[in-house]
């Protein structure tokens, strides 16, 4: 079914799930504001102190996201795996993928890093199938390499798909008789 070649993203996707979750993130420490503070008090700390821990935390929380946040591919399907307690997998057949999106902001280029987002038949209309936010080029390619039924990975470079899909585009959907 897949393999053990189980792939994180990348490490910086640490400060996009921060960014992405920022209000989760400020109502928290709003609401703890005086907790922290008559806390601290309490046991003779300064108050900068419990809320340089409670930002610890926070990055912590989102630290063992990306680590339970991997992805691997399969010759039939690509696999998403999510969740620390209620674990999901997301099996999605080559074959089923209409659409891959990908949007790279101007400061994730020098990384060459991008987020992908996989629609297939079957997707809701407001959210895509899957989201895999900071995933380096060669993940597209190699997906879109699969799609194809391509056998070698050098048959789609990176410069050929980058040059014939700018950014924020849809490649077109393709038609296949493989049977899911």
């Amino acid at each position: 079914m897949t393999s053990n070649n189980r792939q994180h993203l990348n490490p910086l996707s640490i400060g996009y799930f921060l960014f992405h979750h920022t209000w989760d993130t400020l109502i928290l420490l709003f609401l703890s504001l005086n907790p922290i503070t008559n806390l601290s008090r309490k046991i003779g700390i300064d108050p900068m102190i419990g809320f340089g821990g409670l930002l610890l935390i926070i990055l912590g929380l989102y630290g063992i996201k990306y680590w339970f946040f991997t992805f691997e591919f399969d010759n039939e399907m690509l696999t998403i795996n999510t969740g620390v307690f209620v674990k999901k997998h997301t099996h999605i057949p080559y074959g089923r993928i209409q659409t891959i999106q990908h949007t790279q902001w101007f400061f994730l280029v020098p990384f060459h890093l991008e987020k992908l987002q996989i629609e297939t038949a079957g997707h809701d209309e407001k959210a895509p199938e899957a989201v895999l936010p900071l995933v380096n080029e060669r993940v597209r390619a190699e997906i879109e390499r699969k799609r194809l039924g391509k056998t070698r990975s050098n048959d789609i470079p990176v410069s050929r798909i980058k040059a014939t899909t700018p950014l924020l585009s849809q490649l077109p959907i393709t038609q296949s008789t493989r049977m899911s």
